[in-house]
């Protein structure tokens, strides 16, 4: 009867995702309904509910899954508020004259919002696509550069 359960859980849980339902919710009122339905049928032993709040506590006083939501908020209000393009394009003024100013300056700028992004990933696309958009504008080398940064953000 174990196996059954356990696959008919995966199965809801399945299902009330492709129904739309958010998968927090739909998490935890899987896990609840078949919770439920495991004490009922004498599979699920109630006494494991009592260390429940211990491992919530635990979770909550984790110093690295806080700063999760920390980095996103700081990676949307950088996206949100422009600052990331102003700065790229006063450090593409600023070094704009010497040769291969551009390219100075984007790994200037690089080098400033690595620290501002925990996503690895997410952060060298961001930033990839950032100084793509102001090599683009500039008429550094025409179409060359920017087919160049497009390739650069398609192998990231």
């Amino acid at each position: 009867m174990k196996e059954w359960l356990d696959l008919a859980m995966f199965l809801a849980l399945c299902v009330f995702v492709l129904l739309g339902y958010p998968v927090s919710f739909t998490l935890a009122g899987t896990a609840l309904i078949f919770g439920l339905a495991g004490m009922a049928l004498g599979i699920f032993d109630p006494d494991f509910l009592g260390v429940f709040p211990h491992r919530i506590y635990g979770v909550m006083t984790n110093e690295v899954l806080i700063a999760i939501p920390l980095f996103i908020f700081m990676g949307v209000m950088l996206e949100r508020s422009k600052v990331a393009e102003e700065l790229l394009d006063t450090m593409g003024q600023l070094f704009g004259r010497l040769r291969g100013g551009l390219g100075i300056s984007v790994s200037v700028v690089g080098a400033m919002l690595a620290a501002t992004c925990s996503a690895v990933n997410a952060g060298r696309l961001r930033n990839a696509s950032t100084a793509c958009a102001t090599v683009a504008s500039s008429s550094a080398m025409g179409g060359t550069a920017s087919a160049a940064c497009w390739i650069t953000i398609a192998r990231s």
